[in-house]
């Protein structure tokens, strides 16, 4: 199975643009003890990584193929064993794929399935922040609280979309602040009808407040000027 697939040079080039590749195996334990050859480790930065998973250590491979949410994935009972996960919600889309050419006709058609089914977790965050970049700030953050992603999602996927969103809404935060500053550096006359008009789209920012104060020094100072 691991010639037949991670050392096909088509499915490496095919792999490169098309997957992130998940490795589990069973009794790698016992090869190191019997000092079996697929097992064998070199040293590099005083670690000592597997000759046929160049990336890995035998401690690295012993905690993935332990972890609860791998051992979900494979319900068969037997290795090796292959499936097709979505990187988005986590749910197990195809399995039992022997060589390199079945996985690449199955990825290919599912990533066709998939562009049919609307935009994904990314195009809709960037569709949700948009509204900020034409000033409206508080109309882009309730966009962005609603960004979801369809069906089961994993811990580990949930904690980085989750964290996207974070970001995103830091984003619209610091484009508003650079908006209100931009504003209030304006002349009199034109700060205060600019940030009467923007101070609306600040809801949820948390300067709203701070606009609505230097709108009053704005427009206390111009009846100090008229009156003299």
């Amino acid at each position: 199975m691991h010639s037949a697939v991670m050392q096909n040079k088509k499915y490496i080039a095919f792999a490169a643009e098309n997957t992130v590749e998940v490795l589990c195996l069973s009794s790698l334990d016992a090869a190191v003890q019997k000092k079996d050859p697929k097992a064998a480790t070199y040293k590099r930065d005083k670690k000592d990584y597997m000759v046929q998973w160049p990336s890995l250590t035998y401690d690295q491979i012993i905690a993935l193929s332990q972890t609860k949410e791998l051992r979900e994935y494979n319900d068969s009972g037997y290795i090796p064993y292959t499936c097709i996960v979505d990187p988005y919600t986590g749910k197990k889309l195809g399995f039992g794929y022997r060589d390199a050419a079945s996985i690449i006709e199955a990825v290919g058609k599912l990533k066709s399935e998939m562009k049919t089914k609307g935009p994904g977790f990314a195009e809709q965050l960037a569709e949700a922040v948009a509204p900020a970049g034409q000033g409206e700030f508080y109309k882009a953050l309730n966009a962005v609280k609603k960004v979801k992603v369809k069906g089961r999602v994993s811990k580990a996927v949930k904690e980085k979309l989750d964290a996207r969103v974070d970001a995103a809404t830091e984003r619209i935060i610091e484009m508003a602040k650079a908006k209100v500053e931009e504003t209030i550096a304006l002349p009199t006359e034109e700060a205060i009808p600019a940030l009467e008009k923007l101070i609306p789209h600040l809801r949820g920012t948390k300067l709203d407040l701070d606009a609505k104060r230097k709108l009053r020094e704005l427009q206390k100072a111009a009846d100090s000027d008229k009156g003299e």
